[in-house]
This record gives C-alpha cells, sequence and structure tokens, in this order.
C-alpha cells in the first residue's frame, strides 16, 4: 500500500516528520559508516598481524629444515663410527 499524502513541510511546530525520517536515517547511514570504518581497521589490524606470524612461520620451517639436515649428518657420522667399530671387532 503506498502512502498518497503529501509531505508536510516545516510548520511552526518544528520540522516535519519527512525531515525528522531523514535525520533518522542519516544519522543510522552515519553509525554504519563508522562501523565500516571500525570493521576495515581492524581488518588491516589483523591482516598484518596474519602476516607477521606466517612470517615467522616460514622462518621456523627453515630452522627446522636446517636441524634436521644436521641431525640427518650427525645420525650418519654415528652410524659410520659404530659400523666401523663393528667391522674392527670382527677383524680381530
Amino acid at each position: 500500500m503506498r502512502c498518497t499524502c503529501t509531505p508536510k513541510t516545516e510548520g511552526p511546530l518544528g520540522p516535519s516528520r519527512d525531515t525528522r525520517v531523514a535525520r533518522a536515517i542519516q544519522i543510522r547511514l552515519d553509525a554504519i559508516e563508522d562501523e565500516i570504518t571500525d570493521h576495515d581497521a581492524q581488518a588491516e589490524h589483523h591482516y598484518r598481524l596474519a602476516c607477521t606470524h606466517l612470517a615467522e612461520i616460514d622462518d621456523l620451517i627453515e630452522r627446522r629444515f636446517q636441524l634436521i639436515a644436521s641431525l640427518a649428518r650427525v645420525e650418519r657420522r654415528l652410524i659410520q663410527s659404530r659400523a666401523s667399530r663393528l667391522n674392527g671387532r670382527a677383524a680381530a
């Protein structure tokens, strides 16, 4: 159902209903804009934080890889040393 009444202009009693409605809508729009700005700022903060964490993960993965490679070299030497000792006992 459509309203067929004509909008009132400001009269002696103050602003018309349409003026009040327009102000109320604008206030709500302003509040929504503020919320959008807040959420955008939070998203930016969390994005930067996530990037920092991902960079730290990359560094940890690199260090883990280096430690695994070092461990493999040490274990290979231990195996070779043990094999040499076992071969020495077998020869004796």
